[in-house]
């Protein structure tokens, strides 16, 4: 009987140590991302703004790339940052578009776990936010 209560004591505890170092990581959330100006004309520069959160406060970098027409014009080094909020804004200069250019700013934020990634592109001011582990 001694050792069925050490045994289920050993287990208990074992389990207690294993569960209580497991907690669970929220991935960055993206708050608003928008391209500016709305209607640019033809010697406007782009600016893509966005603002993020993360429940656990470990935010560690985020990453711009700018599409025009589908096509990679600019991609930034991804900027380390921290903390539970970050708002940020990155410029495509005028002389990367044409009028009637269709353009797309992807933003990559990760959180200092580096398993979930927020991806999110915007398209004439839509927002499509798609999450990859």
């Amino acid at each position: 009987m001694k050792n069925f209560r050490f045994f289920f004591f050993l287990i208990f505890f074992c389990s207690l140590l294993f569960f209580s170092g497991c907690e669970e990581n929220h991935p960055p959330v993206i708050v608003s991302v928008k391209i500016t100006p709305e209607n640019p004309s033809s010697y406007d520069g782009l600016l893509c703004e966005i603002s993020v959160t993360d429940e656990d406060g470990n935010l560690s970098s985020v990453e711009f790339e700018w599409f025009v027409n589908n096509d990679s014009v600019i991609r930034k080094p991804r900027r380390s940052i921290s903390g539970s909020s970050y708002a940020d804004n990155d410029f495509l200069p005028f002389s990367y578009t044409n009028p009637l250019d269709v353009v797309k700013c992807d933003v990559t934020v990760h959180d200092e776990e580096q398993e979930k990634v927020t991806v999110v592109r915007v398209e004439g001011n839509k927002l499509l936010v798609r999450r990859v582990s």
